[in-house]
């Protein structure tokens, strides 16, 4: 089979570099992207009776995933809260700005205006634009939405065709035995890349914090505004109890003496009111200090120094394997299948 491969060498002398052409030709044209990886460890709530059977079953690399955890909203989910249409909208309107500082804008016009794009898919770009000038659009504007505001309840198709983008560029990732949390996003500028990077890691952080601690900042709220009302209250009671007992201090009349215990016994109540709702305030305030998670950050947004890809020397190497491999299954084709 060698030899006989060995006798048609002059086929592959025609072929692979033909195929090293058009690789490169195919290849080198490809805008370049780069990658930003962001790892971080959450700190998760767990019920105290199941952290025995947690460590048990991680160490035979199981994980009993949320099980064990009192939040609805644990590790193993952060990757369905990241790919969410609320969470990637939110994303439109960062700031960014390219390494070169030419392109200054919101992450939604960067990727709409800014990307740069391959010359062979020019034609397919063109053939879209014709087709789609030919169809009737199906593109309904929400009217009482303003410039430069995104709902995800509502996109336009151009919205729509960027959110898949940006759903593409940021990925989430966990790891089921350790519960760390890795964030990958890639984009064609690694100044933009960072950027949204570390952008996407604060907001989940802000996403979970503010799940954690909704319910604690509601109580917060409720019994501040409880603890005013009987703040206000006592202050009314002092008062009617000084002004009264001010303006009676000599009178030794039964009656006097009785308004002046009966204002005394409220103005007590008042008070005890107010350190009851003051003590609900002060508890509340230490729920949400408590229940605020805590962040490890192992590895933080650095901009990256090298292209992620794509890989032209692996490219270009592949199809010439390829290559070779489907003129040695052209030539022993007979031989193959006898």
């Amino acid at each position: 089979l060698f030899a006989k491969l060995w006798r048609a060498r002059k086929l592959y002398y025609k072929v692979l570099p033909i195929v090293l052409v058009i690789a490169a030709l195919w290849i080198f044209v490809q805008p370049r992207y780069y990658k930003c990886t962001i790892q971080l460890a959450p700190e998760t709530a767990s019920e105290s009776a199941m952290g025995g059977l947690s460590s048990i079953a991680s160490s035979f690399g199981l994980n009993l995933g949320g099980i064990n955890s009192v939040d609805a909203i644990y590790p193993m989910i952060y990757p369905n809260v990241v790919s969410s249409s609320d969470f990637l909208v939110d994303l439109f309107n960062i700031e960014i700005e390219t390494q070169d500082g030419d392109v200054k804008t919101t992450y939604y016009k960067y990727l709409k205006e800014h990307q740069k794009i391959s010359i062979w898919s020019l034609p397919f770009i063109a053939m879209r634009k014709v087709i789609k000038n030919i169809l009737p659009s199906n593109n309904v504007h929400n009217l009482n939405k303003k410039d430069g505001e995104f709902d995800s309840f509502w996109l336009s198709t151009d919205e729509n065709a960027i959110l898949g983008k940006v759903s593409e560029n940021v990925k989430c990732e966990v790891d089921q035995e350790f519960q760390i949390v890795s964030i990958t996003v890639t984009d064609q500028d690694r100044l933009v890349c960072a950027t949204i990077a570390d952008s996407v890691m604060a907001r989940l952080q802000k996403y979970i914090t503010e799940y954690r601690t909704s319910k604690y900042k509601n109580d917060l709220t409720y019994y501040t505004k409880l603890t005013e009302e009987a703040r206000l209250q006592y202050d009314k009671a002092c008062e009617d109890y000084s002004k009264y007992a001010d303006s009676h201090l000599n009178v030794s009349m039964k009656r006097a003496s009785t308004d002046i215990m009966k204002l005394e016994n409220r103005m007590q109540q008042a008070y005890t009111t107010y350190n009851a709702f003051l003590m609900q305030m002060q508890t509340a305030s230490a729920k949400v200090q408590e229940k605020t998670p805590a962040f490890t950050i192992i590895q933080g947004a650095t901009v990256p120094e090298k292209p992620a890809g794509p890989k032209r020397m692996l490219f270009c190497l592949g199809m010439m394997v390829l290559a070779v491999i489907g003129v040695s299954g052209y030539l022993l084709r007979k031989d193959i299948f006898s």
